[in-house]
């Protein structure tokens, strides 16, 4: 079985922190800036080391570049990522049959976020 998934890395603040608000100003500057001078230095290391040709590596920026993201598949919206296990897991090929048995599942739970969402209440 071969599941990928969102991968997240948490920081921890000791409870001794005594300014909390300080500290996670810190870490989301920190997180910010990170991102944007190490992520593409680190595909250009993890592309030409672990790829065998040019063309390879070139694939990598590809597939990079054109990614999306379902949103109902990261947030579990309506148990559909427990859907796209179980079928890969069963060797059925349900994806196309998902939409019209989720979907309105799907579009309540998306609401619902968007209407949580701070600025929208």
């Amino acid at each position: 079985k071969h599941n990928v998934d969102n991968h997240f890395i948490y920081m921890c603040v000791p409870k001794t922190c005594s300014d909390l608000t300080r500290i996670s100003d810190f870490l989301e500057v920190y997180a910010y800036h990170s991102y944007y001078t190490v992520y593409e230095d680190y595909l250009d290391l993890y592309k030409y080391k672990y790829t065998t040709d040019t063309d390879s590596a070139y694939m990598v920026d590809v597939i990079l570049g054109s990614r999306s993201f379902d949103l109902a598949y990261q947030f579990n919206w309506a148990g559909v990522d427990g859907e796209y296990i179980s079928g890969v897991k069963d060797g059925n090929n349900l994806v196309s049959e998902l939409g019209g048995s989720f979907g309105m599942a799907i579009v309540q739970a998306a609401n619902k976020y968007r209407d949580n969402l701070p600025g929208n209440k």
